[in-house]
């Protein structure tokens, strides 16, 4: 995926993400509104991550989530 392409993916997401970060609030996961920075500072800031080891986690996560792997497992 795109980082790009978050914005427009994000709705299929959601629940993946609330899976993934447990600790986020359904408030957490509704302020994002396809801006991955919001998720950035809301794992940061929930998991007590400095800005940059969130934004990295995010991102592999983001990569996972359109991976060809990732599609072939669930379709």
């Amino acid at each position: 995926m795109q980082f790009e392409e978050f914005e427009v993916a994000w709705p299929e997401l959601i629940e993946e993400a609330a899976e993934r970060w447990r600790r986020l609030t359904r408030l957490d996961i509704q302020a994002v509104q396809s801006d991955m920075d919001q998720l950035i500072d809301s794992v940061a800031e929930r998991y007590g991550k400095r800005r940059s080891e969130a934004e990295k986690e995010v991102y592999e996560w983001i990569v996972r989530q359109r991976s060809p792997a990732k599609k072939r497992a669930s379709g």
